[in-house]
C-alpha cells in the first residue's frame, strides 16, 4: 500500500451539511499518544513506528527507510534519531494517518469531538474500535446498525444525528470496558492499561461523564446507568498498533 506525501499540514474535511472537521487537530492529538520506534515482544502489533504496526501494515512505505537506518546506524532509540537520517518519515506518517482518517469515514462526521474520539480508537483498536463505535450508537437508539468492524454510511448518519456530548462520553466508557475485558482475556496486556485509560479519558467531555466507571479487578467494570454488554463486548481483538505502551 502506497501513500502520497501530504500536500499540507492543515487539511480539513467538509462534512455533510457543510461543517468542517479538522484532520490536523485529530492527528495532532493522536500523535501525543503514539510514541516513536518500539519493538515490544508483548505488543501484538510487533515492530511499531508512531503507532503504525508492521504486522498489520507491512506495506507502509516508511518501513524500508527504517530498515536502512537500522542496518546503517543500529536500533532506533528516539524519533529524533530516525528523523535525523530520514526527515521524510514525518510526511509519510502523516500521509498514512490522513488516509486512515478518510478510510474510516471520520471526515464525514460533523462534530470535531466525535470525529476525534472515534478516529483515535479506530487507530488503537482498528476493526474493534469501529465495532465499538457502532455498538455505542446502538445503545443510543440506532438499533439498525450492523455489528461489523467496517465503517458504513449508516454509522456516519447515525452519529451525525446523535447528541455529540452524550455520544463521546458513552463511547469513552465503552472504550474503558473494552480495555478491561482485553486485559482479562490477556493479562500480559495489563502493563498498557494505565496508558489506554488516560488516552480514553482525554476525550471525555466535561469533568464527569454521566456514568462514572469503577474498575474492580481485571475485567470487571461497573457503570452507573444501563450498560448493554451485548453491544459493548468485542468479538475480536485485532488492533492497529497492538494497543501498545507507546502512549496507546
Amino acid at each position: 500500500m502506497t501513500y502520497a506525501l501530504p500536500i499540507s499540514h492543515t487539511i480539513n474535511s467538509t462534512g455533510l451539511g457543510g461543517n468542517r472537521v479538522s484532520f490536523h487537530d485529530a492527528y495532532r492529538k493522536v500523535q501525543k499518544f503514539e510514541g516513536g520506534y518500539v519493538h515490544d515482544p508483548t505488543d501484538r502489533g510487533g515492530e511499531t513506528y508512531r503507532g503504525i504496526a508492521r504486522r498489520y501494515h507491512p506495506g507502509w512505505t516508511g518501513w524500508p527507510i527504517i530498515d536502512r537506518i537500522k542496518r546503517q546506524h543500529g536500533t532506533p532509540r528516539t524519533n529524533a534519531f530516525l528523523e535525523k537520517y530520514a526527515p521524510e518519515l514525518d510526511g509519510l506518517t502523516e500521509a498514512f494517518y490522513r488516509q486512515w482518517w478518510r478510510d474510516k469515514k471520520a471526515d464525514q462526521l460533523l462534530d470535531q469531538r466525535v470525529a476525534e474520539v472515534y478516529y483515535d480508537f479506530s487507530i488503537l483498536a482498528e476493526r474493534s474500535g469501529v465495532r465499538q463505535f457502532k455498538r455505542t450508537l446502538r445503545t443510543l437508539g440506532h438499533k439498525h446498525l450492523d455489528d461489523t468492524g467496517t465503517p458504513t454510511q449508516a454509522m456516519v448518519d447515525a452519529a451525525n444525528k446523535t447528541n455529540p456530548v452524550k455520544l463521546v462520553n458513552r463511547f469513552v466508557e465503552a472504550r474503558l470496558v473494552h480495555h478491561q475485558q482485553d486485559v482479562a482475556r490477556n493479562p500480559a496486556q495489563k502493563k498498557f492499561m494505565d496508558n489506554w485509560t488516560k488516552r480514553a479519558l482525554k476525550y471525555r467531555v466535561g469533568g464527569n461523564s454521566r456514568w462514572p466507571v469503577y474498575a474492580l479487578g481485571a475485567g470487571v467494570v461497573i457503570g452507573l446507568g444501563l450498560l448493554t454488554w451485548h453491544y459493548l463486548t468485542p468479538s475480536e481483538s485485532r488492533s492497529t498498533n497492538g494497543e501498545s505502551s507507546s502512549g496507546s
